[in-house]
């Protein structure tokens, strides 16, 4: 089917599109594209019986429910479920989230060639989108300019507009694009140098790291990665950013380290549901301390606490943060299941899927970027399942009746 094959193709494809006319060029077409695409496309799949992985299914339920209650009880009534017009990860993203790994897992002949391959359609999108994140970037560093941007200290930012998301997009899209296209292997080091994102450095050595000792046969192409990831970060000039990792400047590990240190502060006073999704920018200067104050003042006011895990805790408590981490033990399962037993492509979602959660280590959730992973994680955890050659057994995964309206609802609301 033709419609669903666009659809599931424009959920990668809308990290490669920018609106250079707009006040803001790169959210919100983004944010436009990747919400309707996936409620259309919950409208073309979710129409029949489906089946899910077990596991994640109860983890993702138990995480949605907190989300939905710290929402209701949290200290911005309105972006807690909308999410920031700057961030946009509201309630609503963590449910499209949710979507998009159900909808992963029910590809079929609709939007994909073949049930039996990881849908290529979306593969083929996510390569395409790596490809023109890496010349775009690339182009970049040689000087072009599409979008005029204001304190990006000399960074590359690719279509992202963020040096840091352009390098978490990099991990995640960049295994799947090089085994499409193999020549995009050093255009894309080379700007995962440029960014500077030494969260995106860490999630992809660490990756690289768990596929060595994984697949003992590519150590000597994991080491290559790394020591040619080194030598380009001074190549390109930015291995100053690995020095500041032991200052307060320019996000440097003790400035982390402080913020860490006041978004504790904020679970500890609100550990039951923290404070809402998007409320961390409104309860932080309420546990701010004298310290923080000193060291890096007020302007602006983190609304994050670059650490995914911590930045759950601070928006839904203890209890979402636990839901979360068992949620990403569940996923990680599928991710090392592929990495062992899959083929190449399965092991290429796989390596992009463990960078980009490592990298989340030092960062915090993407509305960009975090639908994309769990639809592909869907795909990876379908492929991985007894009837398509995986491991596991049938008691793996739950078959679900989809109500009739749902659909419906899906296309209205799109």
């Amino acid at each position: 089917m033709l419609l669903g094959r666009a659809l599931v193709a424009l959920v990668p494809l809308s990290l490669a599109v920018v609106d250079p006319g707009g006040l803001a060029p790169f959210g919100p077409v983004k944010w436009a594209l990747l919400t309707g695409a996936t409620l259309a496309l919950a409208a073309v799949v979710l129409r029949r019986r489906i089946t899910v992985a077990r596991r994640p299914a109860q983890m993702w339920m138990a995480f949605l429910a907190i989300v939905v209650v710290a929402a209701l009880f949290g200290a911005d009534p309105l972006y807690a479920w909308t999410g920031t017009p700057e961030r946009h990860f509201g309630a609503l993203t963590w449910l499209l989230c949710a979507l998009l790994f159900v909808v992963g897992q029910n590809l079929d002949d609709r939007t994909a060639v073949d049930r039996r391959s990881p849908a290529p359609t979306l593969l083929t999108a996510t390569a395409v989108a790596g490809a023109v994140i890496g010349v775009w970037s690339v182009a970049e560093l040689l000087g072009w300019k599409p979008v005029a941007l204001a304190g990006t200290a000399g960074r590359v930012v690719g279509p992202l507009g963020s040096s840091a998301y352009l390098g978490a997009a990099v991990v995640l899209v960049g295994p799947i694009a090089v085994v499409r296209w193999r020549w995009l292997a050093p255009v894309l080091v080379v700007v995962l140098a440029a960014t500077g994102a030494r969260a995106a450095w860490v999630g992809a050595l660490v990756a690289f790291a768990v596929v060595a000792a994984t697949r003992r046969r590519l150590i000597r192409l994991a080491a290559a990665f790394a020591l040619g990831l080194v030598a380009l970060i001074f190549v390109t000039g930015t291995a100053d950013r690995v020095a500041k990792v032991f200052t307060d400047e320019d996000g440097g590990g003790r400035g982390r380290l402080d913020e860490w240190r006041v978004a504790a502060r904020v679970v500890a006073a609100h550990p039951l549901l923290g404070v809402g999704p998007e409320g961390y920018r409104i309860v932080f200067h309420e546990r701010v301390d004298a310290a923080y104050d000193k060291a890096h003042g007020r302007d602006p006011l983190p609304d994050r606490a670059h650490n995914a895990i911590l930045d759950v805790a601070t928006t839904t408590g203890v209890l979402g943060a636990l839901a979360y981490v068992a949620l990403l033990f569940a996923a990680g399962a599928i991710v090392v299941a592929a990495l062992r037993r899959g083929d190449a492509t399965d092991a290429a979602i796989a390596v992009g899927l463990l960078a980009y959660g490592a990298q989340l280590l030092f960062l915090f959730p993407l509305a960009e970027l975090d639908p994309l992973a769990w639809l592909l994680l869907g795909v990876l955890a379908t492929r991985m399942r007894p009837t398509n050659g995986g491991t596991g057994t049938n008691r793996d995964t739950i078959d679900v009746n989809v109500p009739s309206a749902l659909p419906m609802v899906a296309a209205v609301l799109t």
